[in-house]
């Protein structure tokens, strides 16, 4: 027996003429066995034999006991008026055989005021699986039956619960600067008896700036040891936040934990420097914090051929300082056109230095050439040439309704202004660029690039011809916006389109000329001769066309959407990506 248990009859006004329970002690009261619901006033309920809990695993104890109605249910009623012999079966085979685990009996119900007390027994299986309830009297000394009724019930008995295995990830967290490597311990061990589980295999795999770096295993296939562990570690390309997912191959647990790769005060492995060819305006997808007018238009770009050839880490820690706009004098002092960091801080000279020996980068960027450095590429002269000044004086000369047509040529002022700016580059003769700063020879910038990092390889690269005219035809370069006119196609004669091209031609002997001066670090790529056929003016271009809004019909209000005349995604891939990789993209 497990003795009696209290239960309180609240609701005696729905008694019925039902089965009815009689509990007599002492003769003093009866007790109905059947309490209806209002919407069940007709049913008549049956005794059964019910378990507390319903379902438990081995080792549980079940409280068994005699219910009549909905169990579990407040209206309920317990016991019988007479003992009741019991027997508990199981756990049923297949064949529907179960041997009998407990016997015992319910004594009757005994009244306790204006509620009664009714029997429980106990049974606590030591096997899993179905156990049957049903009424027992071998020995003929009590009922099997509750007021002449048929008893039965059931209960389910589960194996005890395995606890999963537990892996543990340290460190949580870890801040690592870019020249270094993260490293992660991930320990598996059994999770009833916390010894370590060997044999098992550990995935680990990365999301953010580094996603498709690869790590290494310490044991070499990333199965558990004896000690249940794995070792795992990876150089990160980029600075950012990343977190490294660890988890048990085939199911199981999983850990996430993180890593903040910091600059290094040595520079990046791969450095990208120079202006719009290499930072990938054009592309239309930009790093986030370079896409912000009024504060940062470097449109830095994950599909520049430089971001490109970073990607997945293959070439180490990667620095890219290359801004759209960017002239010769932005490398040795702050960006002249004012991009600036979240936080408002200018960006510092694009060979700005940890150490004294030269410019500082200040608060807003650590080095990204340095000693460490063992790459550099970039494209630079294009602005100091001031190719998107010529093409506002070329190309887009005194637009007016009546003048739609296409330019002839440049005005002898532009090609002289060019002519001087190309010879400063060549390091012949000072000038500066349209926005009056000082022009630095090629020859001057690579220098100082060697300076900064006397271990890296230098490419640098040099521009297509924008439009390559195949006929004396005017050809559609784009389309322009005109006060009270709207948007029309603005073409270029094939005189404007030969020049600019002759310009691109000439400044590409510039920089390849200053290479060879410079040969045991600095290679010249050529890229016009995989832009050849590739032209605007060509029916199937890698340049984006021009767009113009000209808000008056003077050219010095022309607003040129910064995309234009810049290589597509096409042409990183195809044209400048190519070509490093041609010229032989291998870190020293």
């Amino acid at each position: 027996m497990g003795g009696y248990s209290r239960s309180v009859d609240t609701r005696p006004k729905l008694r019925r003429r039902a089965r009815l329970l009689a509990v007599a002690i002492t003769g003093l009261l009866t007790i109905a066995a059947c309490v209806a619901t209002p919407a069940r006033a007709q049913e008549v309920w049956d005794p059964f034999f019910v378990t507390s809990p319903r379902s438990g695993e081995v080792g549980t104890e079940f409280t068994l006991m005699i219910a009549w109605g909905p169990y579990p249910n407040p209206d309920a009623v317990f016991g019988c008026a007479h003992p009741v012999g019991y027997a508990v079966s199981g756990p049923v085979s297949e064949g529907g055989q179960a041997p009998i685990i407990a016997t015992g009996k319910l004594e009757a119900n005994e009244a306790d005021g204006d509620s009664y007390r009714y029997d429980t027994a106990k049974v606590t299986p030591t096997r899993a699986g179905l156990y049957v309830i049903s009424g027992h009297n071998p020995d003929g000394s009590t009922q099997a039956r509750c007021q002449g009724l048929e008893l039965s019930g059931e209960f389910v008995v589960t194996e005890p619960a395995v606890p999963d295995d537990q892996l543990t990830v340290t460190p949580e967290h870890q801040e690592v600067s870019i020249d270094d490597r993260a490293q992660v311990t991930a320990t598996l061990r059994a999770g009833e008896s916390a010894v370590p589980v060997s044999g098992t295999r550990l995935n680990f795999a990365i999301s953010g700036p580094n996603r498709d770096v690869p790590g290494t295993c310490v044991p070499a296939d990333c199965v558990t040891g004896a000690d249940g562990t794995v070792r795992w570690s990876y150089a990160g390309a980029q600075t950012g936040h990343d977190t490294i997912n660890v988890r048990v191959e085939g199911g199981g647990p999983r850990v996430d934990v993180s890593v903040d790769w910091t600059p290094s005060v040595n520079g990046a492995v791969y450095a990208a420097l120079g202006d719009s060819f290499s930072s990938g305006e054009g592309t239309g997808d930009y790093f986030l914090g370079t896409d912000l007018p009024g504060l940062n238009m470097c449109h830095r770009s994950p599909h520049a051929a430089a971001a490109r050839l970073a990607s997945g880490g293959r070439l180490g820690s990667f620095g890219f300082a290359a801004c759209s706009g960017a002239i010769t004098d932005d490398l040795f002092d702050d960006n002249h056109a004012g991009n600036a960091s979240r936080d408002g801080d200018t960006e510092p000279a694009q060979l700005c230095r940890a150490a004294a020996a030269g410019p500082a980068c200040g608060p807003s960027r650590v080095p990204v050439i340095g000693p460490n450095t063992r790459l550099v590429t970039l494209t630079i002269g294009g602005n100091d040439a001031g190719f998107a000044w010529a093409v506002s004086r070329c190309i887009i000369v005194s637009i007016a309704p009546l003048r739609l047509g296409a330019t002839r040529g440049c005005p002898s002022t532009v090609t002289l202004e060019t002519t001087r700016r190309l010879a400063a580059l060549a390091g012949i003769r000072n000038a500066t660029t349209p926005e009056h700063y000082p022009i630095h020879s090629i020859t001057k910038v690579l220098d100082a690039i060697h300076a900064a990092a006397p271990n890296a390889r230098v490419l640098i690269a040099g521009y297509p011809e924008l439009f390559q005219p195949r006929s004396l035809n005017d050809c559609v370069i784009g389309d322009i916006l005109l006060p009270g006119v709207g948007l029309r196609q603005l073409r270029v004669g094939f005189v404007a389109a030969a020049w600019m091209d002759l310009q691109a031609a000439a400044l590409n002997q510039v920089i390849a000329a200053a290479a060879r001066a410079r040969s045991w670090f600095a290679t010249y790529v050529n890229v016009a001769t995989r832009f050849e056929g590739h032209g605007l003016c060509t029916g199937s271009s890698w340049i984006n066309p021009i767009r113009v809004f000209a808000p008056t019909i003077s050219p010095e209000d022309a607003l040129i959407e910064p995309s234009s005349l810049h290589p597509n995604q096409t042409g990183q891939i195809l044209g400048y990506e190519a070509a490093y990789r041609a010229a032989g993209v291998v870190p020293r």
